[in-house]
């Protein structure tokens, strides 16, 4: 059951992306193309939709927001200062196959490199790593453990490792991680523009995260071809955006009317 509502759930936001919108929107056209005007005003919007959408500069506008919120990268010194004894780094992308260790992870990687960053400026401090065994992305090994192997790699002994390998979700890992970090201060560590939405789920479990952000993908917006252009890449951009303030929507709602928080 716990499977079929995830991938419910997954069904259920790739629907509400701009590529689905456009394409139900020209479906409706052709429901209408007897009636002119009503056909016209709905190809007009999946047009309109579609090239704003497309444009990289609407992406990284949007993704910049996000990472505005998000703060600037952590300072190991001040999280030292701060007591802070654990380095949280969220999961995120993950490929199977025969490919090597690092290729793998995808911009997990970026996080985990951050994440080894600040723990070795954090004397004593342990790296907590999180990601189970996920439907339709990892199904041969948890990502902690795959993120394991690659710190391990990286010089970082087995002693400093913490694996949370049972999450699917990022509201999972704030539910798990929780009980390891306890009330004191730690580095939450993911991508800039997922850390707004990781704050508010790590918070709503009363624990005290410090924002440790990696992986920015706007931190300088140019006016040149390569954003002003419809592309492909504006539209992931658009979609990772639309996804992270969707989420947080609904995550306030959620909590708000199941919790009272």
């Amino acid at each position: 059951m716990d499977q079929l509502w995830f991938v419910l759930k997954k069904i259920i936001v790739l629907f509400l992306f701009p590529v689905p919108v456009v394409l139900f929107l020209a479906l409706a056209a052709l429901v209408f193309w007897r009636r002119r005007s009503p056909a016209f005003l709905l190809v007009f919007t999946s047009l309109a939709w579609l090239a704003v959408t497309a444009f990289p500069l609407t992406g990284l506008r949007l993704i910049a927001g996000l990472e505005d919120e998000a703060g600037p990268y952590a300072d190991p010194a001040a999280l030292s200062t701060k007591g802070v004894r654990y380095v949280v780094v969220l999961s995120g992308d993950f490929h199977e196959g025969e490919i090597s260790s690092v290729d793998r992870l995808g911009c997990s990687v970026v996080r985990l490199i951050e994440g080894i960053r600040l723990w070795k400026g954090v004397p004593g401090s342990k790296l907590v790593l999180t990601g189970g065994m996920i439907p339709g992305l990892s199904e041969d090994v948890s990502i902690a453990k795959a993120l394991a192997d690659v710190s391990l790699q990286f010089g970082v002994p087995r002693e400093a490792l913490v694996l949370e390998d049972a999450s699917w979700t990022t509201e999972d890992q704030a539910k798990l991680v929780a009980p390891i970090v306890g009330k004191e201060p730690f580095a939450l560590v993911t991508s800039a523009y997922h850390m707004p939405r990781s704050l508010m789920l790590f918070r709503y479990q009363g624990v005290s995260p410090i924002p440790a952000p990696a992986d920015f993908k706007a931190k300088k917006i140019k006016l040149n071809y390569s954003t002003l252009i419809p592309q492909a890449r504006g539209l992931e951009m658009t979609q990772i955006a639309q996804k992270e303030r969707l989420a947080m929507l609904w995550l306030a709602i959620k909590y708000k009317l199941w919790y009272g928080k």
